[in-house]
């Protein structure tokens, strides 16, 4: 669709969708009226290595109203709800050496240069979720912006999620086939062994009690799901001309072939055990969890032909 709702929009949030050429000329201004000297932090990249980035599509680079620079990161996320409240969230990703790695979040994917909502929303749709794009109706679109110190390269970085809120219309769409476990609240002993790893006693015990404090303030079922795969299918490619983005046209290219090593697990999750499963606590207790769990060859297979078959129907 081309009507997705309009949120309420900023500079931050207009800055990553800008040709590459803009992006480039301001994150080099910025670049350049700081000297190191004058980061609050240092950052672990040189200004050469920060501006590949901004070309690489990794992020933006902008001066805040302090004059001091600031990296931008843009995502647009799908938060899916179904009838019963329940929201289609990721919980973590197959490695090509059978490990899985906790991440639990909204499907979405970055915002590239010139894309529209509606371009993006086709890429994610066309993705993972291509078993139920014809069942995902988009209702509303907000902005949520957070800033934090990006590990990585020790820069302070502003996140920017569009997010589109949508129903799921068929409830029978058979997206929980590929079934590979189930997951319920573990008992609190299940933290024993973490705790002991944070350092002093008294942290270890104060950490132990706010867990438990989330934890108990959820109802018996917020912890308790279905585990199950999607396949990632090729990299779909907006390919965006001068006369299409005058026209709102937007065309896709295959990059590369569907891969059974890039397996996805999902889950339908109660709306507060998904804002905890976010936490570094949640995701701590998932991946304990998920270093137990083994996705089977056949589930592998499975999930990796019901996306060929929704993209070649």
């Amino acid at each position: 669709t081309s009507d997705l709702p309009a949120p309420e929009i900023s500079w931050f949030s207009i800055l990553p969708s800008l040709p590459l050429s803009c992006r480039l000329l301001i994150a080099a201004v910025a670049l350049k009226a700081t000297p190191r000297s004058g980061w609050t932090f240092m950052p672990k990249r040189s200004p050469p290595e920060l501006l590949e980035e901004v070309r690489a599509g990794k992020c933006s680079i902008m001066m805040n109203s302090h004059l001091e620079p600031v990296r931008l990161v843009a995502l647009v996320v799908l938060r899916i709800t179904r009838d019963d409240g329940r929201v289609l969230a990721h919980i973590g990703e197959r490695r090509p050496d059978g490990s899985i790695h906790a991440d639990c979040k909204l499907p979405g994917c970055k915002q590239g240069e010139g894309e529209t909502l509606s371009c993006v929303l086709t890429k994610v749709l066309n993705g993972i979720l291509a078993p139920i794009r014809n069942s995902v109706l988009v209702h509303d679109t907000g902005v949520e912006e957070s800033e934090g110190m990006s590990e990585r390269i020790n820069v302070a970085t502003r996140y920017i999620r569009t997010v589109l809120h949508a129903k799921l219309s068929d409830t029978d769409s058979g997206l929980e086939d590929n079934h590979v476990a189930s997951f319920s609240q573990p008992r609190m002993s299940t933290f024993t062994m973490q705790d002991s790893l944070i350092g002093t006693a008294a942290a270890a015990a104060a950490a132990a009690a706010t867990r438990r404090t989330s934890v108990a303030c959820m109802s018996p079922s917020a912890l308790q799901f279905e585990l199950f795969a999607l396949a990632e299918p090729g990299e779909l490619l907006c390919e965006i001309s001068e006369s299409q983005r005058q026209s709102s046209e937007t065309t896709y290219t295959e990059s590369r072939t569907i891969t059974p090593d890039r397996i996805h697990l999902f889950a339908w999750v109660q709306p507060e055990a998904f804002e905890y499963l976010r936490t570094p606590t949640g995701r701590q207790l998932v991946q304990l969890w998920l270093d137990g769990v083994v996705v089977p060859p056949e589930v592998v297979q499975a999930a990796v032909a019901a996306v060929q078959v929704a993209r070649n129907p």
